[in-house]
């Protein structure tokens, strides 16, 4: 649970931005929303209306002459704008604070609108090819509707071609290297290693090896780290647990807080987080790899059941003092890889 409760919202988002993110997507979900209301089926000629069902609900008679996927997806466009609307109006309290505090609120709800609202946008650009046009005056506004309709779509089009060069780079054949995600770590350069090109070489062959020859989820031991490092890299491409994490994200699913006097969220008193569980992991694993001697090591690791211990030079970049001699001799040496070796511990 990253909180447990909410809290007004305080400083909107501004106009000019939220259209230039939503305006396109909304304006096709209300043209689509009137469309619907408007767009009533008609009787067939020859069709003895006489025979058809007529509700006694007022709101089924409403909407017995719609078309049924229009009335879908126009309730899809209404839950979206709830969710555009929602961070506008509250946000949940978690760890972060300023002008952070409501990023994972937006960011939960906002993800979902954009998922939604697509659908709405796509399902709207044919079905507004089939409205039945009656006359010449409907036929231009039909026309002049549709023009300014297609060209405002370029608006999010544009996002795609800036974001993905910014992430990726250029798109290429050239550049291609497959559907393997893990393929980037045989080439890839870490920020905190800084001794030779492709420094994660070796940890992309200790995951090739632990996801090939590893059954189950056994525990393993490696660096810790801040959020959005090479750190843990090893348990983020293997799925096995480790002792410790990225230390923001294990703080902030683990959180529990209440509201003070100056309506700040804090830590329950005796649940702090930090000191419960973070400190002390990060101590243990910190001893670990600086131990002097194996059975100081042995305890801490038979401690969290850790089954494959990690020395690698993300280790020893953020443990200066690292003990290479107990560390093998903790166990056996399954998988070694030029600085890289994993101790299988006995």
């Amino acid at each position: 649970m990253i909180a447990n409760s909410l809290a007004k919202t305080v400083d909107q988002s501004s106009v000019y931005q939220f259209l230039i993110l939503w305006g396109t997507h909304i304006l096709f979900a209300l043209v689509l929303i009137a469309v619907t209301l408007f767009s009533r089926k008609h009787a067939p000629v020859g069709h003895n209306i006489e025979d058809d069902y007529i509700p006694e609900n007022a709101v089924a008679r409403f909407f017995a002459k719609m078309n049924p996927a229009d009335i879908f997806m126009s309730g899809i466009a209404v839950v979206s704008f709830l969710l555009l609307l929602a961070p506008e109006i509250f946000y949940v309290r978690d760890i972060y604070s300023g002008s952070y505090k409501r990023s994972n609120t937006m960011f939960k709800f906002t993800f979902e609108a954009f998922v939604l609202l697509s659908l709405v946008l796509a399902y709207s650009f044919f079905r507004f090819l089939c409205i039945r046009i009656k006359s010449r005056r409907q036929l231009y506004a039909f026309t002049a509707g549709a023009l300014v309709l297609t060209l405002l779509i370029f608006v999010p089009m544009h996002y795609p071609f800036v974001a993905i060069a910014q992430r990726s780079g250029d798109i290429s054949t050239k550049n291609y290297v497959g559907l393997d995600g893990t393929a980037a770590l045989k080439t890839k350069d870490s920020l905190q290693l800084t001794s030779v090109t492709g420094d994660l070489a070796d940890y992309s062959a200790a995951i090739e090896w632990l996801n090939a020859n590893v059954k189950g989820t056994p525990t393993i031991c490696e660096a810790f780290g801040n959020s959005y490092t090479d750190n843990c890299v090893v348990s983020a491409y293997t799925g096995l647990p480790t002792i410790i994490g990225w230390q923001t994200h294990e703080w902030l699913w683990r959180f529990q807080g209440v509201v003070n006097s100056e309506g700040e969220l804090v830590s329950i008193p005796g649940k702090d987080v930090w000191k419960m569980i973070l400190t002390p992991r990060q101590n243990d694993v910190r001893a670990i790899y600086t131990s002097a001697g194996v059975t100081e090591a042995l305890t801490l690791l038979r401690k969290y059941n850790v089954t494959y211990l990690i020395v690698g030079d993300l280790e020893r970049t953020q443990y200066v003092d690292i003990n290479d001699a107990v560390l093998q001799d903790l166990g056996t040496k399954v998988f070694e890889s030029g600085t890289l070796y994993i101790i299988k511990i006995r």
